[in-house]
């Protein structure tokens, strides 16, 4: 009954999630008797830190959290069983407990949520499961190849069993599977959701939440494209991320999460992180700030708070959701029910096909219009190749660059890079919507803004005068043409020797009045025109050295300075990257020689030429930054080392190209289609799966399905 109240109740209204568990138990500061109550004083093995144990010994302190959350306006309240696995405690040697741990937590959850429970209120029990302490599927190492993994996954799975089956049996409303660290280790407790819905002929609804860096990977190493990829097939009830700082960054994703997937989606961010004894980042204010966005996009259907979210903080959020209709969902996406009511068997999902009738396909190739006429929404990749966008080089011919080959420049001086800081940009990271300094004189928000903004100008002076973080950057400037989609980098101006080969993508999808189909490679002269071209390739950071200080404030328990010291750094290297991109209009290629830019047209990108960065929309495919740092000489000229992943570090960090046709804009690749996926494939000296995930966003197709039809 109560899961058919969740269903009717999500459709017409924003639901509001509870805050963190384990940052309000810490900060209890609980000695070791505390956490063994009488019932465990004399077990032999160190029980401090175990919160899940807590339902059993110190119930009344866990109804007490779960009463400030309702009392707060949270629709739904977790039960305290992170992590109530029998993986996370044998840490404790406490296996023999999990059943009993989840149950009671349950029930405590369930009988404390009716109290509250009223006819147009209602409060539902999540069933919390972790990702164990093991977090990956590779025990916290990289398990970029562990999908198929099948004694990996038999392993979760029969951990999560008996979580599953008790926290079912003490009547949660729906189970929430977050902080996913691993796509795998989520499909085993779904699949163990699955298993026991199927003993227990009840549909219980299933929330996935995932937690991703900026850069939209997994600590397993995975992308969002993986965690996508891994879930199409399923019927959940909501998808979303959690324990991400802020709603800075996660915009993006939670839009790849909505546009993708056709489930309500959730977001819950956090504030600090567990076993950090540290002052809240953010202030209610700011959380009802950052929460009005996400309402105002249209992009949550539940929202709340993860680690640092106090009941105060949920109260804002409350209060902000109340003035939002509910996100409706886009077409073809169907009302999310739970696994176990596809009626599928207790197989290993990781092994079979997703159930095709459960695939939401967004950008579908042709849709039906009339009686019986087709409208064709992409172009063939040949057909779209006929559509390129043609200069007319003779008229506009290339510059050549004031130098060829590579430049380092190393300490750049701080003082002047902070002068061009983006600074909307630094609110619109700490959630705030509005035009610098615009907002700082809007009302409340105004006020949370000048607090921001004086305390990060206190970090800058701090990182200034005490040198705290070194800027570097790498200017690369090399003859070029088209050949196709591909852009040939030559090693001198003879042309004769290719050094690299930049496979580019192209436009597919039919745009109503645009008559080009584009593709970066259009913005090169083509080797067939006889004109030589170049071009550039560039690598920005200020944030080297800058693991010191953010240990040191860990250290010190000071969380929200860590933060504001990324977000300042993060400012830092982009200002750095336009003073870079204004040396090389000017100086390094000087095809914008004159050119008389303020910082406001500098930010608001009013000139001459761009410089589009990999894993962005003309340039989607992020392992173009290998071709970039061959290029520029790598972790050795650039300070920046790539990760498995293709994520940066340090963090703050930018990389990408530099076009110097003058009519060359910004625009997005779109959906692309299976032909050109393979084409790129084959360019790229890749298979096509290998392809196909770091293309994932872009596909306008499931590979899962496809992979289906060619077998059958």
């Amino acid at each position: 009954m109560h899961q058919m109240k969740l269903k009717t109740y999500i459709k017409n209204k924003i639901l509001v999630l509870d805050g963190a568990m384990g940052t309000m138990i810490q900060k209890l500061d609980m000695n070791e008797s505390d956490f063994r109550g009488s019932r465990f004083a004399d077990f032999p093995h160190q029980q401090k830190g175990n919160n899940d144990l807590l339902s059993v010994t110190q119930p009344h302190i866990i109804k007490n959290i779960h009463c400030r959350y309702l009392d707060a306006g949270a629709n739904i309240i977790g039960t305290n069983t992170f992590n109530a696995n029998e993986i996370s405690m044998a840490g404790y040697n406490m296996q023999g407990l999990v059943y009993e741990m989840n149950y009671q937590s349950a029930r405590l959850a369930v009988e404390t949520a009716k109290q509250y429970h009223s006819g147009n209120r209602p409060r539902f029990v999540a069933g919390v499961i972790g990702p164990t302490s093991h977090l990956t599927a590779g025990e916290g190492k990289s398990s970029v190849n562990s999908s198929g993994n099948e004694a990996v996954f038999n392993t979760y799975l029969l951990a999560y069993e008996k979580q599953v089956k008790a926290l079912a049996d003490g009547g949660v409303d729906l189970f929430l599977v977050e902080t996913v660290t691993d796509p795998l280790i989520a499909k085993a407790a779904v699949h163990a959701i699955e298993k026991y819905s199927a003993v227990i002929s009840r549909d219980i609804p299933v929330m996935i939440s995932a937690t991703v860096d900026r850069e939209g990977v997994l600590p397993s190493g995975k992308t969002i494209s993986d965690f996508i990829g891994a879930f199409s097939g399923y019927s959940v009830f909501s998808v979303g991320i959690n324990c991400f700082p802020g709603t800075g960054g996660a915009v993006s994703y939670l839009k790849m999460l909505s546009d993708n997937l056709p489930f309500y989606t959730s977001f819950h961010p956090c504030s600090e992180l567990p076993g950090e004894k540290s002052k809240t980042t953010f202030t209610p204010e700011l959380v009802a700030a950052m929460t009005e966005e996400l309402c105002d996009m249209g992009l949550v259907n539940i929202v709340g708070g993860c680690c640092g979210f106090a009941p105060e903080h949920i109260a804002a959020v409350s209060e902000v959701v109340r003035k939002y209709p509910a996100r409706k969902p886009p077409p073809g996406e169907k009302e999310g029910i739970s696994p176990g009511s596809k009626g599928v068997g207790i197989s290993n999902p990781l092994f079979e096909k997703p159930d095709s009738k459960a695939e939401f396909q967004p950008d579908k190739k042709v849709v039906l219009t009339g009686k019986g006429s087709k409208k064709r929404n992409y172009f063939t990749l040949p057909e779209a190749r006929e559509k390129r966008y043609k200069p007319d080089w003779e008229s506009e011919k290339p510059v050549k660059p004031q130098f060829l080959g590579v430049k380092v420049l190393d300490e750049y001086p701080l003082e002047e890079i902070a002068r061009c800081i983006d600074w909307t940009s630094f609110f619109n990271g700490w959630g705030m919507k509005g035009k610098y300094p615009d907002i700082m004189r809007s009302g409340d928000k105004g006020r949370e803004a000048r607090r921001i903004f004086r305390e990060a100008g206190h970090m800058l002076d701090e990182i200034i005068e005490n040198s705290l973080v070194r800027a570097k950057g790498v200017v690369g400037l090399f003859p070029a043409n088209s050949a196709g989609d591909d852009i040939i980098v030559f090693s001198d101006e003879s042309r004769r020797e290719p050094l690299m080969v930049l496979p580019m993508l192209r436009q597919q999808k039919i745009y109503k009045n645009n008559p080009w189909q584009y593709s970066l490679s259009d913005y090169i002269a083509p080797l067939s025109s006889g004109i030589p071209d170049y071009i550039g390739a560039y690598s920005a950071t200020a944030g080297l050295g800058a693991d010191k200080p953010v240990d040191r404030y860990s250290e010190n328990g000071d969380h929200y300075e860590s933060i504001m010291f990324r977000f300042v750094c993060d400012r830092l290297t982009e200002a750095f990257a336009e003073i870079l991109h204004l040396k090389v209009r000017r100086e390094y290629w000087g095809y914008s020689r004159y050119e008389s830019t303020g910082v406001n047209d500098l930010l608001k990108g009013k000139f001459a030429g761009i410089r589009p960065a990999p894993g962005y929309p003309s340039c989607p495919d992020h392992l173009l930054k290998k071709h970039i740092f061959s290029l520029l000489g790598g972790e050795k000229n650039t300070g920046i080392a790539l990760t498995s992943s293709y994520a940066m570090n340090p963090a703050s960090s930018t990389t990408g190209f530099y076009f110097g046709y003058k009519k060359a804009k910004y625009f997005g690749i779109g959906k692309v289609l299976r032909d050109q996926a393979e084409d790129y494939a084959e360019r790229m000296g890749l298979t096509t799966e290998e392809a196909e995930k770091w293309l994932g966003p872009v596909l306008n197709y499931n590979v899962t399905v496809e992979k289906q039809k060619q077998q059958d």
